[in-house]
């Protein structure tokens, strides 16, 4: 009973992981892929990296005050953004662990940046 158990538990594990893998891959807009891209290089170009932006799950909105954010409806209309990025696979030596990455549009400037790989 306690290895029917334990099995159970392992297959629900793989299935709420696989899940969140997939749902994780479609829950961004337009406007926030294109910002993520527009990240990812950014931080390639500072870090002189490789980003794999399918091993990343991201969280991404468009500064409203100092420590608010809102949903990006249109990066047009964007002014600072702030990206962060989660490796959730994947974690070997010299992979990307996460990163965070902020910027003006409107200026047109980085306004911060933090990467952290596995040594």
């Amino acid at each position: 009973m306690k290895r029917l158990t334990g099995f159970m538990g392992l297959v629900l594990l793989a299935t709420t992981i696989v899940g969140t893998l997939t749902y994780s891959q479609s829950i961004y807009t337009k406007a926030e892929n294109q910002m993520i891209e527009f990240a990812n290089k950014k931080m390639e170009q500072i870090y002189s990296v490789k980003i794999d932006k399918n091993n990343l799950r991201y969280s991404i909105g468009e500064q409203v005050q100092k420590n608010k954010l809102k949903k990006i409806q249109d990066k047009s209309n964007s002014e600072v953004v702030a990206i962060t990025a989660t490796n959730l696979e994947k974690l070997k030596k010299g992979n990307v662990l996460s990163y965070s990455f902020k910027y003006d549009f409107k200026d047109k400037k980085v306004i911060s940046h933090d990467l952290k790989f596995l040594k």
